[in-house]
């Protein structure tokens, strides 16, 4: 019983830094969002709405990136 607890605790916990991987990078919302929901997808077997959402996310990106440079 606690090896299938410990097992499932590692299971959470490597979900748990998969879903905040982004949002760790300190990409702001408008964009680890992009890319959370790509990834999400991606392992759910979307490609399609995984990869519009994964080219979403860099559009996003290069959006703030452009903007904070035009400051």
């Amino acid at each position: 019983m606690d090896e299938e607890l410990r097992q499932h605790m590692e299971r959470v916990r490597i979900e748990h830094e998969e879903r905040i991987f982004f949002l760790k990078h300190h990409l702001g919302a408008e964009v680890h969002w992009f890319f959370s929901q790509g990834s999400e997808a991606l392992k759910q077997g979307l490609i399609l709405p995984a990869c519009s959402s994964l080219i979403i996310g860099i559009e996003s990106s290069l959006r703030v990136t452009m903007a904070q440079l035009e400051k």
